[in-house]
This record gives structure tokens, sequence and C-alpha cells, in this order.
């Protein structure tokens, strides 16, 4: 009873696989019914069935001869078998294999533009398919995992002879064979070529640190990139081991869950001073002792992004690091890779980007300011808790600083650092992206602000004090500077004393094409509604919970290419379908959260040509 059950489930799933051309799949199927019941014609006709459609007509036509010969001739499916090996045999006299037809040149043209798992399955095609693919370097530049295991399988068993065409590769294996296949791999030398490699957690989980050493010291010639995640593994291989095995190494990002005092491993092994130009390390916790050794190798470093660091890692960089150009403390956003050309040269340009994400003392930060006032042109500071001897600290600070070269500058108040952010931004004529959270005295930054003619990017967040004159200064600078002005983007956050005459002021700003209001109070839906369609040059906006906004509001955004809504109370599906309706302006509509507008408005939105997101 069992094994008919089984036999028909097999059945079902092998067709299933074959409707969704898994055809190896399909095949193993097949077999498995010969398997359990080796008299029934069933398995022979589905395996012959299943190959011939793969294109494999010589195995095809064996398995029905040899169905043949094991059933009995009285089964009522034999004549099937039969019929099977003659189409069979009249398929393989008409094929024409064109891969092996067509020039080398041909071929690689098609193969290099086909998903890893159709590759593999053209491995399984024919030896002259196979060799074929063997040679085309092109085909095999990245390879990472595919969602098949059966792909998987295939073409981890062919990397001896794909290897050396592989320069990226990511691992992320949950099968421990496939792990221990691609670490021997590694091992034997087979990656030639590779300059970037990705291991996922999953296939560092419970990984041979010893084979996995082995193989990084196998492809050091040619690595120069390793990404490589231990999050949750018990098993790790150290940040030691790691820059000792790969010694060409110029990028690295190690992540765990441990400590790095555990994770650091014997720092007595860097005798050498290492190449690396990039270093990202997160980790449960950074203390200043543990990541000194790493540092004082490490002294080529142009760009350092550490994660979960104590305050006194500060230090500890300012001193070791001399060379950097990017560095981001405890920030999982803004840092972005160097490019090629930034890592191929041979001195620092001076610190260029400083990215601290969690309050560090004053003492901590202000020397980096000093010291490369000259060089600094992004820096994302906050200032929001600060102690009673921080404030004081500041206030006395009296170092003539320029950033003269400042392009982005966001900062988080506390209060009264008012005026010595002013002082740092003072003259800052090539400042185009600010951002200002708890702000309050705007007044004494407005003065500054109006002085960056190449403000384009402004960003006001919980402010609650008075901001309508400030900003009014803001807005007629913008307006004598004409067509020069760049101020293109503004974004109102948690801001409460946003009033009328500021929503009128923005009638002025004739670059402006990105607005956005997030939890905004203190302004009229007449006032945003007679305003905005006023505002020629807006090609997006974006409300998020401002109560005020309503019916009316949203028919006036007609002259918008993206209108963006985020949990409005106030707006209605008709109101919304209106606006999809007649706006021959509007190209995509974002609604979410939006308790009084139903799915019906997607599909109309897609009917009407509009691009939805939800």
């Amino acid at each position: 009873m069992f094994e008919t059950v089984y036999v028909d489930l097999l059945d079902r799933r092998a067709k299933a696989k074959a409707m969704a051309c898994r055809f190896s799949s399909a095949v193993n199927d097949a077999l498995e019914i010969i398997k359990y019941n080796p008299t029934s014609a069933l398995g022979y006709i589905r395996a012959g069935e299943f190959l011939e459609m793969q294109g494999n007509q010589r195995k095809a036509i064996k398995v029905y001869v040899h169905g043949q010969g094991v059933v009995n001739k009285n089964n009522p499916l034999y004549y099937k078998l039969i019929e099977g090996e003659k189409q069979a045999v009249e398929q393989s006299k008409k094929r024409i294999d064109m891969i092996s037809r067509m020039p080398l040149e041909t071929t690689f043209y098609i193969f290099e533009r086909l998903s890893l798992a159709t590759l593999a399955a053209c491995l399984n095609v024919s030896k002259v398919w196979r060799e074929r693919l063997y040679k085309c370097g092109s085909a095999w530049e990245t390879l990472s995992s595919t969602e098949s295991n059966c792909s998987n399988a295939t073409i981890c068993h062919a990397i001896p002879f794909i290897g050396k065409h592989i320069r990226s590769l990511t691992l992320s294996y949950k099968d421990k064979s496939l792990r221990s296949l691609y670490l021997n791999h590694m091992k034997n030398g087979y990656f030639t070529q590779i300059s970037h490699l990705v291991m996922t957690n999953e296939m560092t989980y419970t990984v041979n640190r010893e084979l996995t050493a082995i193989g990084l010291w196998e492809m050091r010639h040619t690595l120069t990139r390793i990404d490589i995640d231990f999050t949750n593994n018990k098993i790790i291989l150290s940040l030691s081991a790691l820059l000792t095995s790969a010694p060409n190494l110029i990028w690295l990002f190690y992540k765990t869950s441990t400590s790095l005092r555990k994770a650091a491993g014997d720092t007595s092994a860097l005798i050498e001073p290492h190449c690396l130009k990039q270093l990202r390390v997160e980790c449960s916790m950074i203390s200043s002792e543990d990541i000194q050794p790493i540092l004082t190798n490490c002294q080529r470093l142009f760009s350092l992004v550490l994660i979960g660091c104590e305050p006194s890692v500060m230090d500890t960089v300012y001193s070791c690091c001399a060379e950097l150009e990017f560095f981001g403390y405890n920030t999982y956003k803004h840092i972005s890779t160097m490019t090629k050309a930034q890592t191929e040269r041979s001195q620092s340009v001076g610190l260029l980007v400083l990215d601290i994400g969690t309050p560090v003392h004053v003492e901590q930060l202000l020397p980096y300011f000093t010291k490369h006032a000259e060089t600094l042109s992004v820096v994302f500071a906050p200032l929001n808790e600060l102690l009673p001897e921080e404030l004081v600290l500041l206030d006395t600070w009296a170092y003539p600083v320029k950033m003269r070269k400042l392009r982005i500058f966001h900062c988080q108040f506390a209060g009264e650092t008012e005026h010595v952010v002013a002082r740092l931004i003072k003259d800052c004529f090539e400042l185009r992206n600010v951002l200002f959270d708890k702000v309050d005295n705007m007044d004494i930054l407005s003065r500054e602000l109006v002085k960056a003619d190449k403000l384009s990017d402004l960003y006001l967040t919980n402010i609650h004090g008075t901001v309508e004159n400030e900003l009014q200064r803001l807005f007629d600078k913008h307006v004598l500077l004409g067509d020069e002005s760049r101020l293109s983007h503004l974004r109102f956050q948690n801001v409460s004393t946003l009033s009328n005459a500021v929503i009128n002021g923005l009638r002025c700003l004739k670059k402006l094409k990105v607005l956005e209001f997030f939890q905004c109070e203190g302004m009229t839906a007449s006032a945003l509604s007679s305003v905005i369609p006023d505002i020629k040059s807006l090609t997006e906006i974006k409300f998020y919970q401002v109560d005020v906004v309503d019916d009316q509001v949203v028919r006036s955004l007609g002259s918008i290419k993206t209108v963006r809504l985020v949990s409005m109370v106030n707006v209605h599906d008709m109101s919304v379908r209106h606006l999809i309706e007649h706006s021959s302006h509007l190209e995509v509509i974002e609604v979410q959260n939006c308790p009084n507008c139903s799915e019906k408005l997607f599909k109309f939105a897609i009917e009407k040509g509009k691009k939805v997101i939800k």
C-alpha cells in the first residue's frame, strides 16, 4: 500500500518538475519509481519522456530498451515503451545540435547571457556543450549560489574546469557537502583569477577554519576583496588569521556576533604590514585595546567603518590611522565603498568623510574637525546627548576652523550648540546638502545657510521653535540667485511651526523638484492646495502622517509626476481616483497605510498606465 501511494506521489512530482523545465530532477524521481517498482512500465516511460524533453535521446532509447527487457509484455503500458523507443529514435535522427555547429564565438555570445541555473542545465546536455562551456570564460566571471540545489551541485562539480574563469564568487550554501566541496576546491587552487569572495553566514556555519585559511592562502595572489559573515556562528575564522591568509587584500568586510576580543585572534601573528585599504568590522563590542593591533598593522587604510564601538575607539583611530579618507563610527549608512581609482592612489588626500552614528564625547570629536578642516567634505555628527561639561567645552572651543570644502553636513543638536555649528559652517561656500535635527535657535544657522549659494538639499527635523522668518530669509536669497539657485529638495519632518507663510514662500523656489512633509503641523489645507500647483518645477511630493492634508490637497497635485501618500487619515478613494484619472503628468503613485483608500485604487491606477507603489 505504501509503495503504491509513494510511487503515485513521485509520478505527480516528476511531472510537475518537468513542466517547470527541471528535467534532471524529474528524471531522478522517475528513476526512484523504477527502484520501488522495477517491473512496472511507469518509471521507464516517465524517465524516457523526461530525457526526450531534455534533448537526451540516446539515454531515452536505453531506458526504453531496458524497460522492454524487464516489464512483462502483457502489461497494458508495455506498448508505450515500444512507441517511446521509436519516437526517440526518430527524434535522434532529426535532431540538429546548433551549439556544436555554431562558431565558438557565437556560442560564447549565447552562453554569457544565460542565468546560472540555465548554464547548469546546459552542462548536462552533451560532452560538446560541456567542453564549449568550460572554455567560455565570460559566462563564469561572476558565480553565486542559485535557488536550485541540483544546479548548485552541477556547477560545484564543474569547478575544476571553470574555476580558472571565476573572478567574483558568492557562497551561500546550507548543504554541508556543498560547503565542503567548495572549500576543497579553494584548497586545490582552482580559483586562479578570483578577486572577490563573499561567504555568507550560511556558508560559514560550522566552518572548517583550517581548510578555509588554506583555501584563502591558495587564492592570495589575486584575491583583493573578501566579504565574510559569521553572525550567530560558534566557530569563526579570526580576523588576524584572515589577514594573514590573504596578504594582498584591499577590501575586507568582517562581521560576527561576538566581541572583537574573541574574533581578533592572535594579533602577534601580524608581523608584516598589511596593504589593506578598506576595512569594515561589525562586532557586538569593539574596544580600543582590541582594534589597536589591527589598525597598527594596516597603516595604509583609506576607508574604515567600525560598528559596535566603545567611545575610546575614536581616540585610537585618530592616533593610528593617519591616511584615512573615510571613517564611519557605529554607522550602517552613508559610507560607500571607494572606487578602484581611489584605492589605487599611493597617498591619501586627507579625511573626506566623517560619519559618526552614535554620540561621542566632544573631546573625541573636535580633534577630527581641527586636523582635517581643510579636507572634510562630508560630516554626520550627533551633538544631541552632551553633558554639561561638554557644552562648556564647546562654548570655549576657539580653534579657527574653516571647512571650506564641506559639501554635506548632517547634525543633531543639543541645547545651545547652534552657535558652534554655525561657526563650523561659516564661509562653507561649497555646502550642498544639510540636515538639522532638534534645533532650538534656527536664526543663527539660517544666517550662515544664506551664504551657501550652492545649497541643493535641505532637511529640517524635529524643530518646534519658530522657522517662519528664518526660512523666508533663505527663500529670499534664492529668489535673488534666480537661475543660479540650486535648491531642489526640501524635507520638513516633525516641524510643528510650519506656517502658511512658509508654505507661501515656496512659490518663489523656481528649481524645487522634491518636497516632503513628515508629521508636520501649522499649515492649512487651503494654503497647500493653492501653493503647490504654482511650483511648476515640482516633480515629486510626499506626505507622511500629515493630518491637514485632505482630498482638496490631493486634487491639487495634478502637475506632479510622483505622488506619495503614506498614513494619511483624511485622504479618500475619490480624490486619489480623480488625480489618477485627470492628471496627464502623474507617472508614479504611492498609497500606503491610508485607511480610507481601497485596493481598487491600485488596479485602477495600473489600468491608467501608472506605476503603483504599495
